[in-house]
């Protein structure tokens, strides 16, 4: 299903021309993949993902989606962004308790690649939050296309019911996603 599948062709023209982009993780991707959202966030984002990310998405090719990923990276529908960890705007380094990928996620925010991070990293999250990023976690993917009218809520209950089960939320998280408001949710 696509963006147009779901909007009037000058929604989507104007979807294209505001088109934010997306930085993600290997977590996000993989749930998004396991949901059937990853083509999806594709056609509403610009995505991006740093190398590490890719490799660990893809390393083996019987992971679930790794052919796909590949796949779809071989068609320009997303970027491969190679990153190291940097110094950000404030001299901070970004911490070494984060894993690899969710680090080079961060860095490429700080280095201005993307609009936002897209991160279903427990620490990864709390770093973003700590540090007044702006992000989302999977979770909340159905919901700002829900609030945008690309799905229709019987759409909607059932990717949030498959992320749910896929994914690992508390009740918190799960609780919040659902009741998101546009306000919540403006800049993604």
């Amino acid at each position: 299903m696509s963006v147009e599948d779901n909007g009037s062709a000058g929604q989507t023209a104007d979807l294209i021309e505001k088109r934010l982009t997306c930085i993600i993780d290997a977590s996000s991707a993989i749930i998004l993949y396991k949901t059937d959202l990853f083509p999806l966030l594709l056609d509403v984002y610009t995505v991006v993902m740093p190398v590490s990310v890719f490799e660990e998405i893809t390393r083996n090719s019987s992971y679930p989606g790794a052919n796909d990923f590949s796949d779809l990276s071989k068609q320009g529908r997303f970027h491969i962004i190679h990153t190291a960890k940097i110094d950000t705007e404030t001299g901070e380094k970004i911490p070494l308790s984060l894993d690899r990928g969710e680090g080079d996620v961060i860095s490429l925010f700080f280095n201005k690649i993307g609009n936002f991070i897209m991160i279903d990293d427990g620490a990864g999250a709390a770093y973003c939050r700590k540090n007044k990023l702006p992000f989302i976690n999977a979770l909340l993917f159905p919901r700002i296309l829900f609030l945008r009218s690309f799905i229709n809520a019987d759409e909607y209950n059932d990717y949030m019911q498959k992320i749910i089960m896929t994914g690992r939320y508390s009740p918190h998280i799960i609780s919040f996603a659902r009741g998101a408001t546009e306000e919540d949710l403006c800049f993604f």
